[in-house]
């Protein structure tokens, strides 16, 4: 009934619940909405938990630079959750483990050159650094 925050908090659930049953297209419609209804409505902890959750489901279909540059700019995030930070320190292990040391440093090096703004955006007109 109007509670985007709430709203947005269980689609980011819901998506990570799919996100475990495989079903990839249903968490990343569900990370999608809750993105947009929580960066919307001003909700930047639910923003972040859903950029998390798409991350999450783009390292399943590739691993790369840009993807480790998004786990470290949530991570560096001060309005992260700390649910939201521990994800990101499993995807960040994960990811370090699968890139050379090189893209393991230009991504630290780049993880604060884009604005959340800039980052939300890519992600709501299609254009998601998972996809890359």
């Amino acid at each position: 009934m109007g509670d985007t925050h709430r709203l947005s908090r269980t689609l980011n659930h819901q998506g990570l619940n799919l996100l475990s049953l495989n079903n990839a297209d249903g968490a990343r419609k569900s990370f999608h909405v809750a993105l947009k209804m929580a960066y919307e409505g001003g909700w930047m902890p639910a923003a972040l938990y859903a950029l998390m959750g798409l991350t999450a489901l783009g390292i399943q279909q590739k691993t790369s630079q840009e993807t480790l540059e998004l786990v470290l700019y949530i991570l560096q995030h001060p309005a992260s959750a700390q649910e939201t930070k521990d994800l990101a320190a499993r995807l960040q292990v994960e990811l370090e483990a699968k890139l050379p040391q090189e893209e393991i440093e230009a991504a630290q090096q780049l993880a604060m050159s884009k604005s959340l703004d800039e980052l939300v955006r890519q992600f709501l007109e299609g254009d998601e650094i998972i996809s890359m």
